[in-house]
């Protein structure tokens, strides 16, 4: 395995593995989760759909047929988590939201 293929496989697993634990952290309802979209005033069904969208996302990197949509998916969850934190002035959180959504973006060249 070339270097290049290597490092798109660990930054794939690193982005499929920090989305899988985001959503299932929002899914498990955990504290912190519950007290940011409060904070945010965000419904707790949002956290919910948030939650399964990047848990299912995650696990579809895993899968190549599925990698399309997976990644979709993230764009939209990285897109809107970066905006979300601007707007309540985390800004290193909105700089991870933008990390993330260049890991995406890796995670989107083809390398089966």
């Amino acid at each position: 395995m070339c270097l290049r293929n290597l490092f798109y496989w660990v930054v794939t697993t690193f982005t499929s593995m920090v989305f899988v634990f985001a959503g299932t952290s929002k899914l498990l309802s955990a504290k912190h989760q519950v007290d940011s979209f409060a904070d945010w005033n965000y419904s707790p069904t949002l956290m919910y759909t948030v939650g399964l969208l990047e848990l299912l996302g995650g696990l579809a990197l895993a899968f190549p047929k599925l990698r399309p949509v997976g990644v979709f998916v993230l764009y939209l969850m990285s897109g809107a988590a970066f905006g979300t934190h601007l707007s309540a002035n985390e800004w290193g959180m909105s700089l991870f939201a933008l990390f993330m959504s260049a890991c995406v973006y890796i995670t989107d060249c083809d390398r089966d």
